[in-house]
């Protein structure tokens, strides 16, 4: 459609960009997205914040993470809003690179920018993958102080976390808890038994799951 466009005389404009930059993203078709990359460059687009994080997205699914890094570095801190912080931690953590996903993460709030839930489960992802548990309290610490915590899909990766940094005792007692359960939740909870050896309590919580259709 965009070479139908152009074909008919039509230039692109941001929002033809922002549209288009999923689909490249989705075929991972670096080159093309390099070419709309230098487009947006040359008529002034990449320094808008909704162009330059679907850039972003596109280079970190296209398994680009240098050119993510060198993009976002060069953008200002006006055209660095929370979205763009989220698709950075993200993109970090999609190309298993955990420790620049929580470094970004951290340097977020070291600018003053206010995290989201996408925020939280990004951190929480990241140290998950890391084994870490310090920084995983450190993110439910912060969970508790940003009030952020009643979100599920975001208790949901507090429990993966505790599970997977060896504490599914925790993850149970949030477990506990949590009044609003998902599918998502209980598996969760099922999987992070499963993955600390508990069979008996997997098996069991399954059993309640079911009871509760």
């Amino acid at each position: 459609m965009v070479l139908q466009m152009q074909e008919a005389g039509q230039k692109s404009d941001s929002i033809t960009l922002v549209s288009v930059l999923p689909a490249v993203a989705d075929v991972k078709a670096l080159r093309i997205g390099r070419s709309i990359h230098n487009y947006a460059f040359s008529v002034g687009f990449e320094s808008m914040a909704n162009v330059a994080t679907a850039m972003l997205d596109m280079y970190f699914k296209c398994g680009s993470v240098r050119n993510a890094r060198f993009m976002f570095k060069g953008m200002s801190s006006c055209s660095r809003n929370v979205v763009s912080w989220n698709t950075m931690i993200n993109g970090y953590e999609q190309n298993g690179e955990s420790e620049e996903a929580f470094a970004t993460f951290l340097k977020m709030l070291d600018e003053g920018v206010e995290p989201t839930n996408v925020s939280m489960m990004g951190a929480l992802h990241a140290c998950a993958n890391l084994g870490d548990l310090e920084r995983g309290r450190y993110v439910h610490r912060l969970l508790d102080e940003k009030k952020i915590g009643f979100d599920v899909s975001v208790m949901n990766s507090l429990i993966s976390m505790y599970s997977k940094c060896k504490r599914v005792d925790i993850a149970a007692s949030v477990f506990g808890n949590l009044k609003h359960k998902t599918v998502v939740t209980w598996n969760a909870m099922i999987l992070g038994y499963a993955q600390n050896g508990c069979v008996n309590e997997a098996l069991n919580l399954f059993c309640e799951m079911q009871s509760h259709d």
